[in-house]
């Protein structure tokens, strides 16, 4: 970098998950659609998602659902919703984003009352609708023991974490934009005029727009003024396989994603791939030094699916852990030196993509509309942003 003529980026994203990648894409895409050409810049110090399959592809955010009555209201959030969901399966399929993509997840319940308290709960407020659901408690696709109900929500599905990260790292750069990886954020501070400074690893990168911070857990909570609250939760997920096709039809005859939905105790969710690799996870843990006891746990569900499945094929454990806030939503706003969306570990890549293009519309179009959205579920206020200029 010319550090006497340094290049000037319209926009820097930290963070190398879905919500910084999510969201570089997002104002990408839509200031290509207006035919303006905006540098954009991501940092990261890797890309990676913590699994692979699973409860990735969720429509509804429960805070949403159960959260404080200030959240708003339901029609609105429903709408944003569903209307991500459909642009995010949209861009996969025109981007060409080989990442596994299922629609349909089965639930599954250890009574029939469980799962009609699911179904009561997730079509509360319109955020699913009795089209999205088809029960089938008498012929689930395939048993767990114990767990004897179960309904299909096509709302909800699967994708690979990491295969649509990557893929997006190479759509980001097709369209103009910078992926810097190995490289840390260490805060920003006021340039010359109305620019920031983002200060990194690599050196400062000036931007004509405070930085949005996508990150991680850990990160979050040593903000500077950072006041949403929350803790530290670890997940956990097995993958095993990929399985033999026939061990993979004695799941299912075709790729299924489950789920536990007790709740109140823990989640267990998971599911089979289209490439028949099995994952299965559970969280939230309060203690890191508990993931041991949660490997064996794991390996015993899939070995009970799989007669031996942990000794006949691969299998890999993947930990992470994730910020719970206190009102169980994600954090999504604009802050007075950063703009920032974290908190989703569990939630699903349809509300982060939500959010993502909830920012795309205020980058590029200065339309904050959806933005408030979000900023008016959160737990404290944001400060009330400048007038953006386009």
């Amino acid at each position: 970098m010319n550090s006497r003529h340094p290049t000037v980026y319209d926009y820097i994203f930290v963070g190398g998950g879905l919500a910084s990648l999510f969201a570089a894409y997002a104002t990408l895409a839509d200031a290509q659609s207006l035919n303006k050409t905006l540098r954009v810049l991501v940092i990261a110090q890797e890309i990676k998602a913590p699994v692979t399959a699973g409860s990735h592809w969720v429509q509804q955010i429960e805070g949403m659902m159960e959260g404080p009555a200030h959240i708003g209201n339901f029609d609105t959030i429903r709408d944003l919703l569903s209307a991500a969901r459909h642009a995010l399966s949209g861009a996969i399929e025109k981007e060409k984003i080989e990442c596994r993509f299922l629609a349909g997840y089965e639930i599954k319940a250890k009574s029939k009352k469980e799962l009609e308290d699911f179904i009561a709960g997730v079509t509360k407020g319109g955020i699913a609708s009795a089209d999205d659901l088809a029960v089938n408690s008498g012929h689930q696709t395939f048993r767990l023991p114990g767990y004897n109900h179960s309904a299909t929500l096509t709302s909800i599905g699967q994708v690979n974490s990491p295969e649509l990260l990557n893929a997006l790292v190479g759509v980001i750069e097709n369209m103009g934009g910078r992926v810097l990886t190995g490289v840390t954020y260490t805060g920003q501070s006021a340039g010359s005029g109305n620019q920031m400074i983002v200060e990194t690893s690599a050196g400062p990168f000036h931007a004509r727009h405070k930085p949005f911070l996508g990150i991680g857990a850990l990160n979050a909570l040593s903000l500077p003024d950072f006041d949403f609250g929350g803790k530290i939760a670890y997940t956990g997920a097995l993958v095993v396989g990929p399985l033999s096709e026939s061990d993979a039809r004695r799941i299912s005859k075709k790729p299924i994603a489950i789920c536990d939905i007790n709740v109140n105790d823990d989640v267990f969710w998971g599911g089979l791939d289209p490439e028949n690799m099995l994952t299965i996870g559970q969280g939230q843990l309060d203690n890191e030094d508990d993931i041991p006891a949660l490997a064996a746990k794991l390996s015993g569900i899939a070995d009970s699916i799989i007669p031996d499945a942990t000794q006949n094929y691969p299998s890999t454990l993947s930990t992470g852990p994730m910020l719970i806030t206190q009102n169980g939503m994600p954090v999504v706003g604009r802050m007075s030196d950063y703009d920032i969306a974290t908190g989703w570990a569990g939630l699903g890549i349809v509300p982060a993509f939500a959010a993502a293009r909830a920012f795309a519309a205020w980058y590029v179009r200065g339309d904050d509309r959806d933005l408030r959205i979000f900023e008016a579920m959160q737990p404290a206020g944001f400060a009330a942003p400048a007038p953006h200029k386009c």
